[in-house]
């Protein structure tokens, strides 16, 4: 009987465990970058996220699965906690995944609060919310089409 709990419960924690490996990701962060990555971009009948170097059946299931955040994860910086949270959206020339990708619509970090840069320079952006980024340092947002930006309560804002 001992046997028979003992392996119901190992079990029991194997999927456990399962079920934790698919929030390597803070959920805010996920769905911050889930309804930017949904939106139209410049580029005629693509959305942002294709602009990235994802496809449309990278889309289908990323509720469900973290594997489109891994297919993109090196031009993200994460910080090292579990659930792990985006700290850095950064462009370094010419290599970054955001610089002059065509990327447009409205991009509301506001779900990113442990965010301290972002760089989303050289893109089609019409408005950019960082209103609710009491941690950004550093904000590039050169070469956008930006109507306003607000960044009263971005106290800790540098440059």
């Amino acid at each position: 009987m001992k046997k028979i709990l003992f392996l119901i419960a190992f079990a029991f924690t194997g999927i456990v465990n399962c079920a934790k490996a698919q929030t390597n990701y803070h959920e805010d962060d996920k769905e911050g970058l889930r309804i930017f990555l949904r939106q139209p971009s410049a580029e005629a009948g693509k959305i942002n996220a294709q602009q990235l170097g994802l496809t449309i059946n990278d889309t289908l299931n990323w509720q469900n699965s973290e594997a489109w955040i891994e297919k993109i994860a090196d031009f993200f910086y994460w910080n090292d906690e579990l659930p792990k949270r985006l700290i850095k959206i950064v462009v370094d020339y010419p290599y970054s995944v955001w610089y002059g990708r065509n990327l447009a619509g409205i991009l509301d970090a506001s779900k990113w609060s442990k965010l301290t840069i972002l760089n989303c320079s050289d893109n089609k952006l019409h408005s950019l919310d960082v209103s609710k980024n009491s941690e950004l340092i550093e904000l590039n947002c050169n070469y956008c089409q930006l109507i306003e930006l607000n960044v009263r309560n971005n106290a800790k804002l540098k440059n």
